[in-house]
């Protein structure tokens, strides 16, 4: 199901809007929660890949 409604998100404002990197995040520490670590751990990189891309990696939001 989590995986359906950021795909959905995704589609419409792209990957990088910062509400989609926000409901990546979101969904990692939902996966978290249910010890599923390496889908965590997927999703935790690809939006920390597409922060430090758009607003680079001394940003806060990206050391966020």
């Amino acid at each position: 199901m989590g995986e359906y409604v950021l795909d959905t998100r995704i589609k419409l404002p792209g990957e990088s809007h910062p509400q989609v990197v926000d409901s990546m995040g979101n969904l990692a520490l939902t996966y978290e929660a249910q010890s599923r670590y390496k889908d965590a751990q997927v999703l935790l990189l690809r939006a920390i890949e597409i922060t430090n891309a758009a607003l680079g990696e001394e940003h806060t939001a990206t050391l966020t």
